[in-house]
């Protein structure tokens, strides 16, 4: 069943979301335009579904193929690996993404990861000639831990879930002096999964400079919050009048949702299984949900059935992605189907709504 909840205490104001905005996103994507084979990923509309929807349009950024990798997940993990290796070397970020440093041969970055974000962190390990250990737990696909160890780093498997690899991380980096490269924020670590944060801003500073007008409407989905986020947050600051934030995370584990209705950090046990498989985050991050709290104006949980059909929808606009990667699409189809949301929310024939699809298709 999808769950639903208007916070009424949006402001569209924090503290935290202030660093996020198009100028110092623009000053990584010059950093990264040096990288090889970086581009900006295309922004698609999505005519057939604005009309089904009675939308004036529905435009969907998609980061299915950044850089070769897969998924918006290299924004944050690679600019963090290669940002902390150029302080080890005492160089710039751009002369590594650039290939014109020396190799960080001393440094060891680790992570759990679920797929995309350990890929992208031994991207950047990779960039920086540094050694990467991902950790991996047993429902991560095969191909993504392929993926993985083709970019040279080494794979560590646990038992159990995702957080059971976070522990496993966490306890190798203390044992061995190793640098954790994670993008879940908590007391005392928060600098790094910062870093993350703002390269995950690139996406929405590119999605501006292909837009003619700015969109009305965002729906962003969300696990630990490290991608929607910085991305609301951009646009908020940078878009007068700002869009308004739909924020859609797993039915069966909706922690930031709940962190937001209760006003503090809050932990959700799952309820069930989730087809939305990089979303299943029970804990969030904690930097991220004060900035939701303030930033979002709804936050939705959608089942299964409804992800799946989004992941549809998309294939039948030759977008091919998951159910996570359309989790955006999703939200929008959930809310479509309750009572008087649309209106709560403003949606209409004149809202221009922006969608991220996060991640390529991928195989078990």
């Amino acid at each position: 069943m999808t769950i639903l909840f208007f916070n009424s205490a949006v402001t569209r104001d924090d503290l935290g979301a202030r660093q996020f905005d198009r100028a110092n996103a623009d000053k990584l994507r010059v950093l990264f335009e040096g990288a090889p084979g970086f581009e900006p990923t295309p922004l698609v509309k999505l005519e057939r579904l604005a009309a089904r929807f009675g939308l004036g349009e529905i435009w969907a950024k998609d980061e299915r193929q950044r850089w070769g990798l897969g998924s918006f997940k290299s924004l944050g993990g690679a600019y963090a690996v290669v940002s902390l290796a150029a302080e080890a070397l005492g160089v710039s970020p751009a002369d590594i993404f650039a290939g014109r440093a020396p190799k960080a041969s001393e440094m060891t970055v680790a992570t759990a990861t679920a797929g995309n974000h350990g890929r992208a962190v031994a991207f950047g390990a990779k960039l920086a000639g540094a050694r990467a250990v991902i950790f991996v737990y047993g429902d991560v696909p095969k191909v993504q831990i392929a993926a993985i160890a083709v970019l040279g780093a080494e794979i560590v498997i646990v038992a159990g879930d995702y957080e059971a690899a976070c522990r496993a991380a966490e306890a190798a980096c203390e044992k061995h002096g190793w640098i954790l490269v994670s993008d879940v924020a908590s007391d005392g670590y928060t600098e790094i999964p910062q870093r993350i944060m703002r390269g995950y801003a690139v996406l929405a500073a590119e999605a501006m400079d292909g837009l003619r007008e700015m969109p009305t409407h965002l729906f962003l989905q969300a696990g630990v919050g490290g991608m929607a986020a910085p991305v609301a947050a951009t646009f908020v600051n940078s878009c007068t009048p700002p869009p308004i934030v739909t924020v859609v995370e797993a039915a069966t584990v909706p922690c930031l949702m709940e962190s937001a209705r209760r006003n503090a950090f809050t932990r959700t046990e799952s309820s069930g299984p989730t087809n939305l498989s990089r979303l299943d985050c029970p804990t969030p991050s904690s930097t991220t949900w004060p900035i939701l709290r303030a930033l979002a104006s709804a936050f939705v949980g959608v089942e299964n059935e409804t992800a799946a059909e989004a992941a549809a929808m998309l294939v039948g606009e030759g977008l091919a992605t998951t159910p996570t990667g359309a989790a955006g699409l999703a939200g929008l189809l959930a809310l479509s189907r309750e009572t008087g949301a649309f209106d709560q929310l403003g949606l209409g024939p004149q809202s221009r709504v922006l969608i991220v699809i996060t991640e390529q298709a991928v195989a078990g």
